[in-house]
C-alpha cells in the first residue's frame, strides 16, 4: 500500500458545514473520476477541541496499491482538460497556499488485553 495525506484549510468566508457539504457532495465525486487507481479515499474533517482555528480542516488520505499506481494518477490528474477541472473546484472550496502533499508511513500498535 502506498498512502498519501493531504492536509487543506478551506477558503476564506466558508464556513465548515458548507465546506464539508461542497466537499462531499461535490470535489469527492470529482476526485473519484479525476484520479483513477485509488483504493481508498477518506476525508478526515478536524474540529479544535479548545475552540481555536486549525491551520488545517480536513486531512484527507488517498491509497495506491503501489507508489507506480500513485504515480500513474498523478500523471493523469495533471492532464490540461483534467487539471483545469479539478483547479476551477478546488477554488471554490480550499486555501490552495495551505495544500500539503505528505507521503504516509503507518505504523499501529496492538492495545493489550485489560483486567
Amino acid at each position: 500500500m502506498f498512502k498519501i495525506m493531504i492536509l487543506i484549510k478551506r477558503r476564506a468566508g466558508m464556513s465548515m458545514d458548507d465546506f464539508i457539504d461542497y466537499y462531499e457532495n461535490h470535489h469527492a465525486p470529482l476526485g473519484l473520476r479525476a484520479v483513477p487507481n485509488m483504493k481508498g479515499y477518506t476525508r478526515r474533517y478536524l474540529t479544535p477541541l479548545g475552540g481555536e482555528e486549525l491551520a488545517y480542516d480536513v486531512a484527507t488520505e488517498i491509497v495506491f496499491d503501489d507508489e507506480a499506481d500513485f504515480g500513474r494518477a498523478m500523471e493523469h490528474l495533471n492532464e490540461p482538460a483534467t487539471r483545469a477541472e479539478v483547479d476551477a473546484d478546488e477554488e471554490r472550496l480550499f486555501d490552495r497556499s495551505t495544500i500539503t502533499f505528505m507521503k504516509v508511513d503507518e505504523r499501529s500498535s496492538d492495545i493489550p488485553a485489560r483486567a
